[in-house]
């Protein structure tokens, strides 16, 4: 019956790796103790033995499953991004083939609205619908480079990237926005920080995720930009005051056309974070409702592929 309790061990040490080992192997050896001799000269060797097996194996249980557990989540997050790189792929194909064709007549639309625009006053009754309608074929127009943005498979290029630079410059683009919303936008990035990759491109994703952090701060608020230089990476981050993503959210984030606004593609995090990952780097968020969100970005030093 000695045996039975390698079973609460085995088990304990699968569902909570070393320590569930180490708790229930001791819980194990102290239910298992009115078993032994209260004489020492009766003691039998073998049950000591036994006390210190149940240790040992709980301890060793617990290691593997502790190692079983951390590659299983690493298989599945590496097929959730394969699948999400599968969704872009579609998309980006889809973008190619119907972008363009919507991109000359929003222009042919764009055109016709300013020629008959000249023809109304300022103060005809109708002329307010003219600018409903170059301000909707504005929108379409950058949904459609949204669009366009996930067929872009260009690999980025390979030279140096000052991120003081390229931060300042994408947080001066949406400088007119925060204001409107009265958001403050701090910068924090050391001016020696540098990686390989494509200025163009790390523009583009700071840019959708700057807009992002924004548009989440309706009545004013803050968005601070740091930078940390660490022995094998540099570590960007964009923390915002605004709504918060609710926890049932969290993994839709950088899917393709997924958006908690009620406007938005929801393209701008999907390709930010392709952007991210195509020079060699990592990005996670991390968020609670009410207090904001905090964008994450891990770039290797060196970073970069050729292009």
């Amino acid at each position: 019956m000695g045996h039975a309790y390698l079973i609460p061990i085995v088990i304990a040490s699968y569902w909570f790796a070393l320590k569930g080992g180490l708790l229930s192997s001791v819980a194990a050896g102290l239910l298992y103790s009115p078993h032994i001799p209260f004489q020492f000269a009766a003691m039998e060797m073998d049950k000591f033995i036994e006390l210190f097996v149940y240790t040992v194996i709980g301890v060793i249980t617990g290691i593997l499953s502790g190692k079983l557990h951390k590659r299983t989540e690493e298989i599945y997050e590496a097929e959730e991004r394969l699948h999400a790189a599968d969704r872009l792929s579609s998309v980006g194909e889809l973008a190619a083939s119907v972008a363009h064709e919507i991109r000359n007549p929003l222009g042919s639309i764009k055109g016709a609205v300013e020629i008959l625009e000249d023809d109304f006053p300022d103060d005809h009754p109708k002329y307010e619908f003219f600018s409903i309608i170059r301000n909707e074929v504005t929108r379409l127009n950058a949904i459609v480079e949204e669009f366009l943005g996930l067929s872009r498979s260009r690999k980025p290029a390979r030279n140096p990237v000052v991120l003081n630079e390229v931060v300042r410059a994408v947080a001066m683009l949406v400088s007119f926005k925060a204001r409107k919303r009265k958001v403050e936008i701090e910068v924090s990035v050391p001016g020696n920080l540098q990686i390989l990759g494509d200025a163009d491109l790390l523009k583009q994703a700071f840019l959708n995720i700057l807009l992002n952090s924004v548009e989440s701060i309706p009545n004013g608020g803050e968005i601070s930009v740091t930078a940390r230089d660490y022995q094998e990476y540099i570590v960007l981050e964009i923390e915002d005051t605004g709504a918060g993503v609710p926890e049932e959210y969290m993994k839709k984030m950088f899917d393709p056309f997924f958006s908690t606004k009620g406007s938005g593609t929801g393209l701008g995090l999907s390709i930010a974070r392709r952007i991210v990952e195509t020079h060699g780097g990592t990005i996670t968020a991390r968020s609670q409702v009410g207090e904001g969100t905090l964008m994450t970005m891990k770039f290797p030093k060196g970073s970069g592929t050729h292009g």
